[in-house]
């Protein structure tokens, strides 16, 4: 019983320290302008993206990163999420209920049914994993724009350059 309320009073001493460093960093990186975006955009695709082809393609298993990844397709190119150009992929295990976590990503996402490709589902079992990160599943987003893939190549070109002068 004891050791039941001293994991209480840690919890609760862990979710004070980290309030306080959520506010201090908030305070730090104020208001995010749309280059702030784009530079983050940009340091997403990356890291996440799809560098070969054509099309401007993220995926990843955390919503809030998808989510995020359409914000920046909107806001720093005019993409509307709604596009037929845009298509969402998703990737789930044979457990999994296929219909409910592709609506879950229809609704996270605002998009609409008819983009969604056929789900590809792997044989194995989401409950075989010793970890259990793929909640939802893999969600891919892929945009065919060539014009908008070659300006983020170039922006990571860019950075790429940066991290070169660092080395010196």
């Amino acid at each position: 019983m004891w050791i039941e309320k001293f994991r209480e009073v840690m919890k609760a001493k862990r979710e004070e320290k980290l309030k306080k460093i959520y506010t201090m960093q908030k305070s730090y990186v104020g208001r995010i302008n749309k280059r702030d975006l784009a530079m983050m955009g940009t340091g997403l695709y990356w890291g996440e993206g799809q560098k070969g082809g054509s099309s401007v393609s993220v995926s990843n298993t955390d919503p809030e990163v998808m989510k995020f990844c359409l914000l920046w397709l909107e806001k720093c190119f005019g993409v509307n999420r709604k596009s037929e150009k845009m298509r969402i992929y998703t990737h789930f295990y044979s457990d999994m209920d296929v219909e409910k976590e592709t609506d879950f990503w229809r609704r996270t996402l605002g998009v609409n049914k008819p983009q969604f490709a056929k789900p590809y589902i792997k044989l194995s079992k989401r409950s075989d994993l010793d970890y259990k990160s793929f909640g939802h599943g893999t969600c891919r987003i892929q945009l065919s724009n060539v014009k908008i893939k070659e300006r983020v190549m170039a922006n990571i070109q860019i950075f790429s350059e940066l991290a070169d002068l660092a080395v010196e």
